[in-house]
């Protein structure tokens, strides 16, 4: 039997813990696999990494397949929209990953997204047989530099950049325009015009992004820093402008060092939508990047006029302070 995890919020609202969540999760989230053999620098699942309780501030306990899958025939009346897999690179259970999504798939009416690195195109397709909806595949580095010193070979690992854009490719031709997605974190020394740039090949690709912030789990030098909450909010911004309005390249400025310093908030309009949790539909994600008590990056349902008034106030202060020269903290 394959090993699962459940997050905590999905053991919660699912019934398989004991507990108040505060905000219920719409996706179901499944780890599967015992431990990675990959050693991404900013994951807590990596081979190296102390701390494999976790994936970022969340906990996931186990959970047997059993129930797993009698509690899943109940989640589309417990408020779910997704299950969504996340796949360590376990050798043992990615034999049996096909399979157990076809069990899956049988026990539940809901989606199933597989959140997965690089695998051969035929995998793809025995997973999208066996009822896979989508598949992400996360660059997570913005750039070529920052992929190599967080994932790639500078990490140990035997990644590329260009592996992972072919695989995206291959997973776009097995699944289709828009059922593939990708993660982009924001804090790992990428440039603000590697995050257009990224986000806007993206979108002529038909490859949905998920914008994450660093954040600092375990203690490594040298990975990232969790970003200014206004840079944060400047990029959901660029990703609202690029897949939301199809604004062109025009529609933003940067200077010499790849710094956003200019916006064309005319074309904005209202901006409903645009700080909550974005990516795969009935994706919200609460409290991976952050605490409960804020400040949130991405919010899990859609925040109040105040506080949507304050992010886009924190986006503006950014890039008026790119422009003054001080970029804001």
């Amino acid at each position: 039997m394959a090993h699962l995890r459940l997050s905590i919020g999905s053991a919660l609202a699912l019934g398989l813990r004991r507990g108040k969540v505060k905000e219920p999760p719409t996706t179901v989230y499944i780890m599967v696999g015992d431990r990675c053999t990959s050693d991404c620098l900013f994951c807590t699942q990596g081979r190296s990494s102390p701390l494999n309780d976790r994936l970022s501030r969340v906990t996931w306990p186990h959970v047997q397949e059993e129930s797993l899958l009698e509690a899943l025939g109940g989640a589309s009346d417990k408020g779910f929209r997704r299950i969504c897999l996340q796949v360590l690179m376990d050798p043992v259970d990615l034999r049996s990953l096909p399979d157990l999504i076809g069990r899956i798939h049988s026990a539940s009416s809901l989606p199933i997204s597989v959140s997965i690195s690089p695998v051969p195109r035929p995998y793809m397709e025995r997973m999208k047989e066996q009822g896979a909806d989508s598949i992400g595949i996360a660059l997570d580095g913005c750039c070529e530099d920052v992929f190599d010193r967080v994932k790639g070979a500078c990490a140990g690992n035997a990644y590329t950049y260009e592996g992972h854009w072919r695989a995206i490719g291959e997973a776009l031709d097995v699944f289709g325009p828009w059922k593939v997605s990708t993660h982009l974190i924001i804090g790992m020394g990428e440039k603000d015009k590697d995050v257009f740039d990224s986000l806007l090949e993206c979108r002529n690709k038909g490859v949905t992004p998920s914008l994450f912030a660093f954040t600092q789990v375990v203690e490594r030098e040298g990975v990232g820093d969790p970003p200014p909450i206004g840079r944060y909010r400047a990029m959901q911004v660029l990703r609202h402008m690029l897949f939301d309005l199809g604004a062109s390249e025009d529609s933003v400025s940067f200077d010499a060092s790849g710094r956003l310093t200019g916006l064309d908030w005319s074309i904005l309009g209202e901006m409903r939508g645009v700080f909550v949790t974005r990516g795969c539909l009935g994706c919200n994600r609460p409290y991976y990047n952050e605490r409960p008590s804020g400040p949130l990056y991405n919010h899990p349902f859609e925040p109040g006029d105040d506080v949507l008034a304050t992010c886009m106030d924190d986006a503006r202060e950014y890039v008026t302070g790119v422009l003054e020269g001080e970029p804001k903290t």
